[in-house]
């Protein structure tokens, strides 16, 4: 597993081992296959899978056979390794993307999946790659995030001594172990407006990992559903009564002070249509919305 480092520069590094990644996918299976039943895939669902390298979650939920989702995605920025996804069911596909924007309409998923990232990324990242995943997911309580990261449990002796062996190693040597660096993502994902459903944490046959399932939270969906306030009616003109060029006693308009002023109001353009809305923090030039195809036509 490559160090952590900036998510600009990491495709570079993932273009380089993406030859020899597959040696160590070993490693990964275990908690991958944990992740692919807490996702809970039917063929009525539709799955984006952030950081799909070489597939190796897709490939898990192809094998799923009766209950693979309809329509998957995989988003990934190295060129190197989507070209070692392999073969995928009709209906399947891969986009070269950022995980921290992903060219798919909003609401789209019905199950986001982070297996492996997080713990790569610096904690202004997570937050962003987080709210995107919030993002692509549909607002209903069907909805559902699954993570995994590297992590050793403290709180039993053998887990302590593991999780201080992964943070020397992550110190001593960051170009080699600084991808082993451990990390329990529990509290950002309830920052960023999910709820936790389930735990599972992989001790043996694997890298010690932490898988979790995390629904979006009712009361963020409230709000993010919520319609928005009304503008401020304007304010009344302000009349005086003082001396003007025509005679003492007329009444007269004064202008509002600055503060009593009619704030500028949102209008739609030229053609009638609603203001344009800009995501905040990164450009979405081509917002996709993939097709959905019949599940008869997916392949065996």
């Amino acid at each position: 597993m490559p160090p952590a480092e900036p998510l600009a520069s990491a495709a570079a590094t993932w273009d380089r081992l993406a030859p020899r990644y597959r040696a160590q996918e070993r490693f990964e299976a275990r908690a991958i296959e944990a992740a692919v039943r807490l996702a809970e895939p039917t063929p009525a669902k539709r799955l984006v899978d952030l950081a799909t390298g070489t597939g190796l979650v897709l490939r898990h939920l192809a094998s799923q056979r009766g209950q693979r989702p309809q329509q998957a995605i995989g988003v990934d920025r190295s060129p190197a390794m989507l070209a070692r996804v392999g073969a995928l069911p009709e209906g399947w596909s891969t986009i070269l993307g950022d995980a921290r924007s992903v060219p798919i309409a909003g609401g789209w998923a019905d199950v986001v999946v982070c297996a492996y990232l997080l713990h790569l990324l610096d904690a202004g990242e997570r937050r962003d790659v987080l709210a995107e995943a919030r993002r692509l997911l549909r607002g209903d309580a069907s909805a559902r995030l699954v993570v995994v990261t590297v992590w050793a449990d403290r709180r039993r002796p053998g887990g302590r001594l593991l999780h201080a062996g992964l943070e020397l190693a992550a110190r001593a040597r960051p170009e080699r172990w600084a991808g082993l660096r451990p990390l329990d993502p529990s509290a950002e994902l309830r920052a960023a407006g999910f709820s936790l459903t389930r735990r599972v944490v992989l001790r043996r046959r694997c890298y010690p990992s932490l898988v979790i399932a995390a629904t979006p939270s009712l009361r963020v969906r409230d709000r993010a559903m919520a319609p928005p306030a009304p503008p401020a009616p304007s304010p009344p003109p302000v009349h005086v009564i003082g001396t003007s060029a025509l005679g003492a006693g007329r009444p007269t308009r004064a202008a509002a002070p600055c503060c009593l002023r009619e704030a500028p109001r949102v209008t739609p353009d030229d053609h009638g249509s609603a203001p344009r809305v800009q995501y905040a923090g990164a450009s979405r030039a081509a917002i996709v919305t993939p097709p959905r195809h019949d599940t008869a036509g997916c392949a065996p």
